[in-house]
């Protein structure tokens, strides 16, 4: 379950676009991705752990 550079920039992008504050689109997992990570894992009804999987990467592209 374990994103690549790639996908954690789609996520963070998507996490921006969707208003859950990720920071800086650099591929990389930090306190801001991790904290936008959390948000949207609550919101999507998955475990709020802060680490980002292909199921929520999945979610955020489509929106539910």
């Amino acid at each position: 379950n374990h994103l690549g550079p790639q996908q954690v920039s789609e996520l963070q992008r998507l996490l921006n676009a969707r208003g859950f504050g990720a920071g800086k689109v650099d591929g990389m997992i930090g306190a801001d991705t991790r904290a936008g990570t959390r948000e949207a894992q609550l919101r999507y009804g998955l475990p709020a752990d802060g680490y980002p999987t292909v199921a929520l990467l999945e979610k955020l592209r489509t929106g539910r």
